[in-house]
């Protein structure tokens, strides 16, 4: 699967309290706690506990990272009348994450993930340097969240991140050809630009990442939070200071000649649709832990509302129910947690899309 970049993401500086009625469901986890609003759909409140869990995981066993510092995540109802393409922020207490926003309801599951993903690194930002620390180049800041939420999602199967990176490049090079990253240094500069920030900041950090570990990204805020400048750490670990490296990415997005992958943009759909359709497996776990979460992909018609089932084999009641729908590829996904509740024993994973269900068996462990 592939996926574009959000065009519509937006990073929310602003440090006002934000009222909202009081949660109907709180759900707790060490680092994180939920308050979820009474309206949201049960499905979406799922679907952003999932991505966060999943963030989590990423971040602790790929950056190295340890949240001591707990926050909450907001799952609100609505959305922002003055941002209809916001989907979600971080407001530098809080994730809040819009589900009742236009851009939550027509975007794919994969840019929801990859949006909180892309918030949730700016919660592990903060915590090693501070909300909206004005030292570290915005540019680099933005396209390390973009950069990591995609390595993420192509690690689990969902996207090709190699797309995603030549798309952005190709976008950089039609529309922001003379725009050295430097001039979008400041967070005032990269707020204010009239132009595509988003994707020129994840092809320049996806250069700078080229053939590196994922835990330089830890290395480098590890050094800010010590007290080294964000001049002398970039040049440390990229060999150039955030200057000479301005000017040999406009050179670079100057000299791009691969072709735009329009591939990318037919993933994409005016929103889902409940029809038949059936459904293959593409991959489910064979063997799963009590508590683990896994990914279960599929392929089914484009657009189609598909749902996932856990069940024990003695019970008619499903242990786990999700909801899912394909994009304009036919691509389809669940990220789901075995519940404490489950036994150890055989399951069932049962995926469907209106028509003739696929099962598949799963042995559980401890």
């Amino acid at each position: 699967m592939t996926l574009r970049r959000l065009a519509l993401l937006a990073l929310a500086l602003a440090t006002t309290v934000v009222f909202l009625p009081a949660p109907v469901a709180v759900a707790q986890s060490p680092s994180m706690s939920f308050a979820i609003e009474d309206g949201v759909d049960s499905q979406d409140a799922d679907f952003v506990v999932e991505g966060l869990i999943l963030a989590e995981k990423f971040f602790e066993t790929q950056i190295g990272a340890i949240f001591d510092q707990p926050f909450q995540v907001r799952v609100r109802a609505g959305g922002e009348p003055d941002s209809p393409g916001l989907l979600a922020y971080w407001n530098g207490r809080q994730i809040v994450v819009l589900t009742g926003s236009p851009a939550w309801k027509q975007s794919l599951p994969a840019e929801r993930i990859a949006t909180i993903v892309h918030e949730f690194t700016h919660v592990y930002q903060s915590s090693m340097v501070g909300f909206n620390d004005n030292e570290s180049p915005a540019w680099f800041e933005e396209g390390v969240a973009e950069y990591l939420c995609y390595a993420l999602l192509d690690q689990i199967g969902v996207i090709d991140h190699a797309d995603l990176i030549a798309f952005d490049t190709a976008v950089s090079a039609i529309y922001m050809e003379h725009v050295p990253v430097e001039q979008i240094r400041a967070w005032g500069d990269f707020q204010g630009f009239d132009g595509d920030v988003y994707a020129l900041s994840h092809a320049a950090v996806a250069r700078l990442m080229d053939g590196k570990p994922l835990n330089t990204l830890s290395i480098y805020y590890t050094m800010l939070r010590n007290g080294y400048s964000a001049d002398a750490t970039f040049s440390s670990l990229f060999g150039a200071t955030p200057a000479a490296f301005s000017d040999e990415m406009t050179a670079y997005i100057a000299g791009w000649d691969q072709p735009y992958n329009g591939a990318i943009m037919d993933d994409f759909i005016d929103g889902p649709v409940e029809q038949p359709s059936p459904i293959e497996v593409v991959s489910a776990p064979v063997s799963v832990s009590i508590g683990e979460q896994i990914v279960v992909t599929g392929i089914a018609q484009p657009a189609s509302v598909c749902t996932l089932d856990i069940n024990d084999p003695g019970s008619h009641t499903p242990l786990v129910e999700r909801s899912s729908f394909a994009d304009g590829t036919g691509d389809v996904f669940w990220l789901v947690t075995i519940p404490e509740s489950v036994v150890s024993g055989l399951i069932t994973i049962q995926t469907a899309c209106g028509a003739a269900p696929e099962t598949r068996a799963a042995i559980v462990g401890t």
